[in-house]
């Protein structure tokens, strides 16, 4: 059910992909499965929330 004073869907996807990632030991493939995306989309979200404990050494 949506809350009376919204949702903050850019924070409610941050916070998906830092679980996933934490679930899985830090791997983005399986993190990336886990949220029915691919492992490029992952790396990009790593990135834009600037998730430093998950970047690769490029990153």
């Amino acid at each position: 059910m949506l809350p009376e004073d919204g949702v903050d869907l850019e924070q409610l996807e941050h916070e998906f992909v830092r679980q996933a990632l934490n679930r899985t030991g830090g791997n983005r493939a399986q993190a990336a499965r886990l949220l029915g995306m691919n492992r490029d989309q992952m790396r990009y979200r790593i990135k834009k929330f600037d998730l430093v404990e998950f970047q690769d050494d490029e990153g």
